[in-house]
């Protein structure tokens, strides 16, 4: 890909899990928009193409399917996205929606995480 790296969007509310990724994400390479709210991110959705998304399935005002389920009908119906959540019950219901390339349970394992996004995106 030519000019500048696409990013991983990342949307996860707990601030100390959201910098867990972004550093790992960054230190293996790659370009991070962080999120902690839904809204920013149909706020600024529009303006990016990003490689791929990790979205929270548990998110205030609206659910990370709810998100997906918008992301893939406004602008990215063939973007990877992977879901994260502690909860067993939100991870089989991010895999019945379809929507999700991947599901992966918190605590996650960066390294299992890594490899999972780098077979779903194109890292530069």
């Amino acid at each position: 890909m030519a000019g500048e790296q696409a990013p991983v969007v990342i949307v996860e509310d707990e601030l100390d899990v959201l910098d867990v990724l972004r550093e790992a994400l960054e230190y293996e390479g790659y370009r991070v928009m962080p999120f902690t709210h839904p809204d920013q991110v149909h706020a600024t959705a529009a303006a990016i193409d990003p490689a791929a998304f990790l979205i929270d399935i548990m998110l205030p005002r609206l659910s990370g399917i709810e998100l997906a389920e918008a992301l893939r009908r406004e602008r990215f119906p063939r973007t990877p996205m992977i879901a994260l959540s502690a909860s067993a019950l939100m991870l089989d219901l991010a895999r019945q929606s379809g929507l999700f390339n991947d599901c992966i349970a918190k605590p996650f394992d960066i390294e299992e995480l890594v490899r999972t996004l780098g077979r779903l995106s194109q890292k530069v």
